[in-house]
């Protein structure tokens, strides 16, 4: 702003015996009939036990997309389905990568090292979260830098969303003391106000609910709710007008899937503080739990509502969930419909972004210093 091992059948193997022929000589006795070898050799030949075999993997890396760079420090990764071109904010390389076609074509800068990236679809504009405390408005139609929005914050400015409905963007400043939001008309660039948050220990991911007209902002801790809480906030009057506490979450992102219900990605600093890894889906309403999945320590997550399943990139998963667990970073991978995992992937350590195109229903991972692992589901 994790490993867990593949479904496995077992598959029952016959185990044959093999009759060997002594070799005789013209005093030897006689050899036994084939009857009796066939009754020794059945009693002597080890018995071989079945073999377990691997069901074939729901989905898989199948691609690689590189870099003139390959970034080492890179935050928030986005589509735009209507272009189907791939935006990472790439800190590394201090500017926003663009990849068309599964391949790079341009880093649009310069910028001090971007954060979270918005994507305005009516405006054909990109507004990008800077190191500098400044938003940047990238032109999509040029991709060019046509404004720098100073947020008053001395550090980043990290995540945010966009209010398409009422022109507003809302943007975080979680690393500022004290972390404070902002809300910009997006026909004007103007700021519009600021709400703090002096009881934050920083603000990450945010979204809009089309259906209730408000922003949803994840808290990953609180004076009040320390095991994390998302907030309800107002575009118009800039106020949070609901608080849901959380439950050994802490939470970093959030993906609405089907039904009303919400993802919460339970982050490593959860892990860190003695909870068990793990991501909760919860009644997005009141916040009660759905389900519980043993893999956490994450940062974002997407729902494709043609695979129907989420994407969780979970970098700081351990071996065995708890904070002695050896590092284990992978991507997490669950059915929207039973709420259970379906697959986790091996990734690394920081490969904390995960995407998705709507056109190929490719997902996309960032592995630092390899490149954009694509992601594919068996037999598309």
């Amino acid at each position: 702003m994790g490993d867990r091992p593949i479904i496995r059948v077992l598959a029952a193997m016959s185990a044959t015996a093999l009759l060997a022929g002594a070799c005789s000589q013209a005093a030897a006795p006689a050899a036994p009939s084939a009857t009796a070898a066939a009754t020794v050799a059945a009693t002597t030949a080890p018995t071989t036990a079945p073999s377990p075999t691997k069901a074939p993997a729901a989905y898989s890396v199948t691609g690689t997309i590189h870099l003139p760079k390959e970034t080492t420090s890179f935050d928030v990764m986005l589509v735009d389905p209507a272009t189907h071109t791939l935006y990472i904010a790439d800190r590394t390389n201090k500017g926003v990568d663009v990849i068309q076609n599964e391949k790079y074509v341009k880093t649009i800068g310069p910028m001090v090292g971007p954060n979270g990236l918005i994507l305005l679809p009516d405006k054909q504009q990109l507004w990008a979260g800077d190191n500098d405390g400044t938003i940047k408005v990238v032109d999509l139609k040029t991709d060019t830098i046509t404004a720098t929005l100073p947020t008053g914050g001395k550090k980043r400015a990290d995540e945010g969303s966009y209010d398409q409905k009422d022109g507003i963007v809302m943007i975080g400043n979680g690393d500022d003391k004290p972390p404070f939001m902002t809300f910009w008309d997006v026909n004007t660039d103007k700021m519009l106000g600021k709400l703090d948050q002096p009881d934050a220990s920083g603000i990450e991911y945010s979204f809009f609910d089309d259906s209730s007209g408000m922003f949803v902002q994840s808290i990953p801790s609180t004076k009040e709710d320390p095991q994390g809480e998302y907030v309800t906030v107002d575009p118009k009057t800039m106020k949070i007008v609901k608080t849901i506490p959380e439950k050994e979450c802490m939470s970093n992102g959030m993906a609405v899937g089907p039904g009303g219900d919400l993802l919460l990605v339970c982050n490593g600093d959860a892990i860190k503080a003695g909870f068990k890894a793990q991501t909760q889906i919860v009644k997005q309403s009141d916040g009660s739990l759905v389900a519980s999945i043993p893999v956490g320590g994450g940062d974002i997550a997407v729902y494709d509502p043609k695979l129907n399943a989420y994407f969780v990139a979970d970098s700081n998963m351990t071996s065995d969930g708890t904070k002695a667990g050896k590092a284990a970073a992978a991507l997490l991978i669950v059915d929207a419909t039973t709420n259970k995992e379906i697959q986790t992937i091996p990734t690394a350590k920081s490969a904390h972004v995960v995407t998705y195109d709507p056109g190929n229903d490719h997902i996309y991972v960032i592995i630092p210093g390899k490149g954009i692992d694509i992601v594919s589901k068996s037999g598309m």
